[in-house]
């Protein structure tokens, strides 16, 4: 096995919102590009973190392994992360198949109340299509 990629905890609940939106081009192409190898390759084991992975590095707000897009942004984005690992049920570190946890996240979080206590004040909300798709 190669080392598992590693990937946010509230990454799980973005990649499946994700339609082409992004802080700008380059980091939408960069998130389109980690989930379409994903979809391809389902099978691919990820290692869940609370720090910045491999998603944000594409982000023109990550400097220096934080998010500094707003002075409170890195400990937001702590929270979301603790929030759907507590929610979910999944350790720190984990590691499994994208499918996997993918899975165990749609088995637990089935409406938008549930998906809008972890996501809180998301700017992503009104254009992310699991949101939408989930019952009110």
């Amino acid at each position: 096995m190669s080392a598992p990629i590693k990937i946010r905890a509230h990454h799980l609940l973005c990649m499946q919102g994700f339609q082409g939106y992004g802080y700008n081009d380059d980091f939408a192409t960069h998130l389109k590009n980690i989930i379409e190898r994903f979809r391809k390759n389902p099978d691919t084991f990820i290692q869940i973190i609370s720090s910045c992975d491999e998603i944000c590095y594409g982000c023109p707000h990550q400097i220096e392994d934080r998010c500094n897009k707003e002075s409170d942004a890195n400990y937001r984005i702590k929270i979301m992360d603790s929030k759907i690992l507590k929610c979910v049920g999944i350790q720190p570190d984990s590691v499994d198949t994208i499918q996997a946890m993918t899975n165990q996240v749609n088995d637990t979080i089935k409406t938008q109340a549930q998906l809008a206590a972890i996501c809180g004040d998301c700017q992503w909300t009104d254009k992310c299509i699991w949101f939408l798709s989930l019952k009110k």
